[in-house]
């Protein structure tokens, strides 16, 4: 992700209650922010980038999908091709829209 410093600023002021002290890695630091939570929305579950993008939405900004091949890695390789995706969608056309519509996560990809 790349993010703008005005994002982190302005959901810093939006929840102050979601500093921390630090037990592990920022020690040093006098208080770390938790900018990258999980969520749950009615019984579906938000991953971290899921969520930021929530989160960031909510205060006005917009998210961008650049069409390329990423991947996250932590317990397992999350490959995502939104390139794949978007031929994917236009193939489908209304179809599409509605499925999303209905599973508001997958919209936000």
């Amino acid at each position: 992700m790349l993010i703008s410093v005005e994002v982190l600023k302005a959901l810093a002021a939006a929840y102050p209650e979601r500093k921390y002290k630090s037990a592990g890695t920022y020690q040093h630091l006098e208080r770390v922010h938790d900018f990258f939570r999980v969520g749950i929305h009615d019984e579906e579950y938000y991953s971290e980038d899921f969520e930021f993008c929530r989160d960031a939405l909510g205060l006005g900004f917009q998210t961008f999908i650049l069409p390329a091949k990423t991947e996250h890695t932590g317990s397992f390789t999350f490959v995502m091709d939104m390139a794949a995706v978007g031929s994917l969608r236009a193939a489908i056309g209304r179809d599409a829209d509605a499925a999303f519509a209905s599973h508001p996560q997958a919209a936000l990809m």
